[in-house]
């Protein structure tokens, strides 16, 4: 259970606030994408973590084009085999005729399969690129990959929470002897699951901000960093298990449930 409840000062909120991502510039409807490889791209941003989108040899790019500037500040992906093939990626934008600029904040080599969630500065730009590469004759599974504008959350708690790596369900067979000696036990199933209870939003952003995450929500996964600026790597990748609902809690302002399910490694 994550009770998220109190009203910080300004300085104090900015610090604790999760900060959510949904918002993916490669689901623009006005996006043209082309994946190089070709074959199934579009497999590695919908949502799903049962299918991926694979490389070619030694690399493989994913490039969106839009008509006009598009901002995006934060980049996230799950689901991928970027540690078993020496991997790395990171998020490339150019306005215009302009050259490719790398984002340094985006480039990782990871050493697990657990979830990644970067932000940076807001970018407005025209063209962005997906990049991997990997050890030589090797290909990379990629299954979730998303940047778009972050959703920080309007408060923030610290006591309390469950942070969501720590928030494990498992689907446990143990093993034993006909006269109960313990043989042993494997995990069937891993993942996370918790509740983040939110209050004193106002209802003005629950309007502007939130609704188009809980339209979201009700239908694709998400990105969290429950506490980013001092455990930036525990990261989760959820869906909700039920639509979440604010609800008034006294005179201009708002609470809501969040149940979730996920992984986060």
């Amino acid at each position: 259970m994550i009770v998220i409840s109190r009203h910080f000062p300004a300085a104090a909120a900015a610090v604790v606030k999760p900060i959510i991502g949904y918002h993916n510039l490669l689901e623009d409807s006005g996006a043209v994408i082309v994946g190089v490889p070709a074959a199934v791209v579009a497999n590695a941003y919908d949502w799903l973590t049962y299918d991926y989108w694979t490389t070619n040899a030694a690399a493989g790019t994913i490039t969106a084009t839009f008509a006009e500037a598009k901002a995006a500040d934060y980049f996230a992906f799950f689901g991928h085999t970027l540690a078993d093939k020496n991997g790395t990626i990171k998020l490339q934008y150019k306005q215009g005729a302009g050259a490719w600029t790398d984002i340094p904040e985006t480039f990782v080599t990871p050493g697990d399969t657990r979830p990644v969630f970067k932000t940076f500065d807001k970018i407005f730009a025209n063209q962005w690129r997906v990049v991997i590469v990997c050890d030589a004759g090797e290909t990379v599974n990629l299954a979730v990959v998303s940047f778009g504008e972050k959703l920080s959350m309007q408060r923030g708690a610290y006591v309390g929470v469950t942070p969501p790596p720590f928030a494990r369900v498992d689907t446990i067979l143990n093993s034993e002897t006909q006269d109960g000696q313990f043989l042993g036990r494997s995990l069937i199933r891993t993942g996370i699951s918790g509740s983040m209870d939110f209050d004193m939003f106002t209802a003005a952003w629950v309007r502007l901000s939130l609704n188009d995450f809980i339209l979201h929500a009700r239908t694709k996964g998400w990105f969290i960093a429950w506490y980013p600026t001092t455990y930036p790597d525990e990261v989760a990748y959820c869906w909700t298990s039920g639509t979440p609902q604010p609800n008034n809690t006294k005179q201009g302002r708002m609470g809501m449930s969040l149940a979730y399910e996920g992984r986060a490694e």
